[in-house]
This record gives structure tokens, C-alpha cells and sequence, in this order.
């Protein structure tokens, strides 16, 4: 049927009311349980045919991607992002009905990034636009771009100038990683911090001779130069990384005075352009591998001027580009995803205020259960610490907080937002490039601006990093700020029922925050004492022959991920503690709404974390998740009674199971 024209002003005026009433999203109604629906989630991904003892990834979601064979996504944290994707969807068309919207109001400077994603021209989305916005000094341009292709004059440029001008827009690998952070120290205090850049990732280095030719002939390098130069900035690179290729030096606190004289840089001038201000030549400095820059120095002077140049500009754009989802097409959902990641305050604010939880109280909850069972488990002090070290580390998790979402507790959410983008002017056009440094540098000069802040604390704390997060609705560990930030968006269904079984809720989110509490319990993060100063009276963990032991056990089939084992691992049996231990608050119960026992209820709904199909995940740093569902099983006290299964080597009741905590 067509809808005629006047129903379609009706439903536009419909939407306009809600939009101008400052809508928030209702509860959805629901005639039946929630646990019902939640069981036959469940029972509609299992295989019965397939051995829970041998292979319970394929019993407990052996259907799971044929069910889902239509739809974008092919795990639970996928599906949850493409529930949120749909949400803010319908808030931007919430937004974009509104006829009077204050064009410094926190929707009105989001919803224009997002509609000139949506709206972009392929030109502002070039490459080379980006260098054509952003050049290496005020008072010249790049060399591709000069009359000639003469190189730039070295007295004329001056590449740490030209790097403080790129750090301006948040781009903090390149060459030089500078930081502002918590003093190695003393943790109630910013300092800035100095350091050599990072390889790790392939986004971290130019891409092969070819790519990088197509790359320097798309910044506007004429064909016949760019393989050449291709090959010159490559190896460029290549040095660069030998030379940060080396051992982790100690932190030096130095001056500005005495890091000049140390290396021969410029770092006043640099902190200056960066900063946007002086600094005196007694300004301490934190730097770390100071060797390293006084080589970088030596080696740069082998270089013309023009490849250093060519060479930082690849580096720019490709780090441009590579931060974003959407392309040429404007994708609508590709663009969401960009907002979220560029503006993610101003998101979060959205999307809390249309769909609010009010779920702190619940989590807190759930939190202080898992915590207890964590205690429970220092108090019977398994690896035979001493009794100092058994207090500090009781000290640690007794003194770890969580909070839901990024923002600070105790101010009004939109004040703080309004405040974080009180200087964020978007024109309304079409330049995506023009939006996207605007947004990047608003965002860099709030980090910025931590150095004359004392650090936000308690209620006040709010996690804001220099480098791009993804928009993923995982929780994380801030080790130095001793939290746990749980993103608001994981609180729906399918993750987290509010009127679900309490066996739902700790199966999943409770394991979910188990994980993050053990990774506070890692040698590296417990190099940390409970208000983030380096901890001098932990063991070593390398001398501790219980905890040497606990990790050669788990690592019987060997791993190169036994960091993320030994959280696995514990996080299901603390989760399960929690549920199923002397102390628990949970009913023991057999519910209403299913025969199946409440043990494998708890197992069976925790696999759902590790489903899916596996072809579609890109598993970085982690084994993948037929692995870690496998190991945390085999491991688990409670799996091999709850399903009735045999004592096997390759089955998931061993004999023997390991056990760090």
C-alpha cells in the first residue's frame, strides 16, 4: 500500500513532537517472562547431538550461525554493536527532525559530524586533502605541493616543529611518543612524558614499496618520483624501528634544559606548538629510552629534508584514514561508528539520555559479590604469599572501583559534555576532513589540558586517553586509576536482563567483571599498589614457585596467551563462586521456568560469551574462543559435576585442573 502525502506529514510531525520533547526511550513491553524468552535464546542455539564433555562451543552454540545467517553479525558483542548501531540511527533521525536545535548544544555539534559524514564529498575524504588542511609549517607547504621538487631547505624545515603541528590533532606514534600521564611516581600528579614510538601493530607501519607508492601518488607525488621516494621513506622507516628496537630504559626526570643539552632537540620550541603556550627551561620532563633521540637526531641528519617531510606526511594521512569506519560510499552505519569513536562524550550523552539504565545500583551489586568471592580466595592464599604481600593485594581489590560508562560520577552529564566540546565550531558542509581534525584536535587539547589538572579521583574520575578507542562495549581495566569502566551499551538484551534469573546475570556480566578484577591481579598491573604508585614491596612473581607452577599446569597445551588464560580461567570460577559459593546471596533455587539444573544454566549461558562463527572473527593477541571456552571448562571445578562428565585427558573433566588464585 502507498502511503499518501498526508500520512507522511502526520509521521513526520509525530516524529518532530518526540524529538522536541526531549524523548527517552520507553521500556519495551513484554506479555511474556523474560526468562522465556532468554531460555529459548538458548535452547534454540544448542546442538543436542554434539557431546557437552568433548565440544560444548558446539553444543552450547553449535546453531548459532545458522540462525543468525541473515544478519550482520556472527557473535553477542557483534549483535549488541548492531543493536546500539540501530539505536542511534533512530536518534539521529530524532535529532534531524527537530526544527529548533541550539547550534551549541551537545546534538546539535554531534549530529552535524555525523551529517557531514553522511554528506561528504570524495574530495574531503582524499588523502590529500588532509595535508592540503594541515601543513608542515605556517610558512611553507609540503614538497609535493612547492613549483619545484627541489628539497625543502634543512635550515627552512625543521621536522620536530613540523611534528608538533601533527601531535596538535592526536596523532602520538610518530617518531617521538609524547603523552601527558600519570607521574611514573606519584600518581596524584600529570606529568609529560617522553618515549620512543611503537611498531606493534600493522597500522603502526607504511604498508609494502607498492602500497606506499599508491599512496604517495594519491598525496599529489607525480609518478615518475613516487617509487623512488617510496623506497627511500620505507627505509627511512626501517631505521627508525631498529633503532626503537631496544631495551626499555628507565625514566629519567629531566628539564627542558637538560634534554636539549642531552640530545640537541628542540623540545621547548616543540612542547611550545604542541601546547600552545611557553614553557621555561626548568620544566621536568618524564623520558624514557633517552639514548634513543639522540640517535633518531644522527639518523635523520643522513636524510634530505624532503623525505623526512614525505615521510611524516604518509605516516599523517595514513593514520587519518585508518581511524575511520566510513569511506566514499557515507555509509550511514559506518558513520555512526565514527561519531562514537571521534565523539564518544557526546555519544555516550545521547544515548544515555534516550535509553537510560538505571542499573548502577544492580551492577554494584553484582560486583560486590564477585569481589567477595575474589577475597575469599586471597584469604586462602594459594600461592602462600607472606602476610604483606597478602594485605596489599587484599588492599588492591578491596580499593577497586567500578562505574558505568566514561563519565565522572558526581557532575550533571550535560554540563560535563557541554564543557569537554565548548570550543567545537562545525561548519555545516561538506568537508569530512575539515570535521574530522576539528573534532581531533578539541579532543587532544582536553588531554592536553590534564597537565594543569590534578587528577580526577573517586566520583570524579573520567577515562579520557590521547589515542582513539574503538566503540566496542567491552568493559576494561584502567590499572594505574585501579577501575573498571563497564560502557553503558552492554546493559541490553541479549548480554544483560534486568528481569532476567540472577544465574543470567552472573553467568555473564558477573563473569565479565571477574575478567577485569584478575587482569588487576597480572604482574604488570600489581606493579601498582592500590592508588597507582609503582608498588615496591610486591614479589616477584618469577621467585613465587606456587604461581610458577599454577602457570606451567595451564600451560600443558601451550599458549602464547597465558595472560589471557590465567583471567579466563579464574574470572569462571570467581563468576561461579560468586553464584554457587558457601557465601552467596544468590537463590539456590531450581527455577519455574526451566528443568535444566541451575549449574549447567550457568555454564550453558556463559558460553554464549564465546559462540558464534569463528571464520567471521579476526582473533588478535588471544587464542580464539573455541580455545578459551575449552581451557576455562577443563579448568573449572563445577562443569565436569554439573554435566555429568567422565574423567578424561581430552575431555573438559581432567584429572588434574589448574588453578592460579
Amino acid at each position: 500500500m502507498v502511503r499518501s502525502k498526508a500520512t507522511k506529514w502526520i509521521t513526520f510531525l509525530v516524529v518532530l513532537a518526540i524529538a522536541e520533547a526531549g524523548w527517552v526511550a520507553p521500556a519495551p513491553l513484554s506479555t511474556t517472562d523474560p526468562n522465556d524468552e532468554i531460555m529459548n535464546r538458548l535452547l534454540g542455539f544448542m546442538d543436542n547431538t554434539v557431546d557437552p564433555c568433548q565440544d560444548f562451543q558446539n553444543y552450547a552454540g553449535g546453531k548459532y550461525v545458522e540462525k543468525c545467517v541473515d544478519d550482520n553479525y556472527k557473535e553477542l558483542l557483534g549483535e549488541i554493536q548492531h543493536k546500539v548501531v540501530d539505536r542511534y540511527l533512530f536518534i539521529f533521525e530524532l535529532l534531524s527532525a527537530q526544527i529548533f536545535l541550539d547550534r551549541e548544544s551537545v546534538e546539535a555539534k554531534v549530529l552535524q559530524f555525523y551529517q557531514t559524514c553522511r554528506t561528504a564529498t570524495n574530495e574531503s575524504r582524499s588523502e590529500r586533502h588532509y595535508l592540503e588542511l594541515v601543513g608542515p609549517d605556517l610558512a611553507f607547504t609540503w614538497p609535493q605541493f612547492t613549483k619545484t621538487s627541489d628539497d625543502l631547505p634543512k635550515i627552512q624545515f625543521q621536522w620536530m616543529l613540523t611534528l608538533a603541528r601533527l601531535r596538535r590533532f592526536g596523532y602520538d606514534n610518530l617518531l617521538v611518543k609524547m603523552n601527558v600521564n600519570l607521574d611514573f611516581v606519584d600518581s596524584s600528579k600529570y606529568m609529560v612524558t617522553i618515549d620512543r614510538p611503537t611498531f606493534d601493530y600493522a597500522t603502526d607501519r607504511l604498508k609494502n614499496t607498492g602500497s606506499t607508492k599508491r599512496l604517495l601518488i594519491q598525496l599529489g607525488v607525480s609518478r615518475g618520483r613516487a617509487m623512488s621516494l617510496a623506497r627511500r621513506v620505507k627505509r627511512l622507516e626501517l631505521a627508525v624501528r631498529k633503532l626503537a628496537e631496544v631495551e626499555d630504559e628507565p625514566n629519567d626526570d629531566l628539564t627542558l634544559r637538560e634534554l636539549e643539552n642531552q640530545n640537541g632537540l628542540p623540545w621547548r620550541q616543540y612542547l611550545g606548538i604542541v601546547f600552545g603556550r611557553t614553557f621555561p627551561e626548568n620544566f621536568a620532563v618524564q623520558i624514557q629510552n633517552v639514548d634513543y633521540f639522540v640517535k633518531l637526531k644522527n639518523l635523520l641528519e643522513s636524510y634530505d629534508s624532503s623525505e623526512i617531510a614525505i615521510y611524516m606526511m604518509a605516516k599523517f594521512a595514513r593514520f587519518m584514514k585508518g581511524t575511520l569506519k566510513s569511506e566514499e560510499d557515507n555509509e550511514a552505519r559506518d558513520c555512526v561508528k565514527d561519531v562514537r569513536v571521534y565523539m564518544d562524550f557526546g555519544t555516550d550523552f545521547l544515548y544515555e539520555s534516550k535509553y537510560p539504565t538505571n542499573l548502577d545500583a544492580e551492577v554494584q551489586d553484582l560486583f560486590s559479590a564477585v569481589r567477595g568471592a575474589l577475597l575469599d580466595r586471597i584469604d586462602a592464599n594459594r600461592l602462600k604469599l607472606s602476610p604483606k604481600q597478602g594485605a596489599l593485594v587484599k588492599e588492591k581489590i578491596q580499593g577497586m572501583n567500578l562505574i558505568l560508562g566514561k563519565k565522572p560520577q558526581n557532575q550533571n552529564h550535560r554540563t560535563f559534555v557541554s564543557n569537554f566540546y565548548r570550543d567545537l565550531q562545525l561548519a555545516k558542509d561538506q568537508d569530512f576532513a575539515a570535521a574530522q581534525l576539528k573534532v581531533l584536535e578539541v579532543r587532544t587539547r582536553r588531554n592536553l589540558e590534564l597537565l594543569n589538572q590534578p587528577p580526577a579521583k573517586g566520583d570524579a574520575y573520567y577515562f579520557l586517553e590521547d589515542t582513539l578507542t574503538s566503540s566496542s562495549p567491552e568493559s576494561f581495566y584502567v590499572g594505574r586509576e585501579n577501575i573498571i569502566v563497564l560502557p553503558t551499551d552492554i546493559l541490553q538484551s541479549p548480554f544483560f536482563v534486568p528481569q532476567g534469573h540472577d544465574v543470567f546475570k552472573v553467568s555473564l556480566l558477573g563473569f565479565i567483571i571477574a575478567q577485569q578484577m584478575m587482569a588487576a591481579l597480572l604482574p604488570e598491573a600489581l606493579a601498582f599498589d592500590v592508588v597507582g604508585n609503582p608498588n615496591p614491596n610486591l614479589f616477584n612473581f618469577d621467585d613465587n614457585k606456587n604461581y610458577v607452577l599454577a602457570l606451567n599446569c595451564l600451560n600443558r597445551n601451550a599458549t602464547d596467551y597465558l595472560n589471557q588464560r590465567v583471567v579466563d580461567v579464574t574470572a569462571l570460577q570467581l563468576a561461579y563462586d560468586a553464584y554457587f559459593g558457601m557465601g552467596s546471596k544468590f537463590s539456590q533455587l531450581q527455577p519455574s521456568f526451566t528443568r535444566m539444573p541451575l549449574q549447567q544454566l550457568f555454564f550453558l549461558n556463559y558460553a554464549q560469551y564465546l559462540i558464534g562463527g569463528e571464520e567471521y572473527v579476526a582473533f588478535e593477541n588471544m587464542d580464539t574462543d573455541k580455545v578459551r571456552l575449552h581451557q576455562s571448562l577443563a579448568n573449572s571445578r563445577g562443569f565436569g559435576q554439573a554435566f555429568s562428565c567422565p574423567q578424561s585427558s581430552g575431555g573438559l573433566n581432567p584429572i588434574i585442573k589448574c588453578d592460579v588464585w
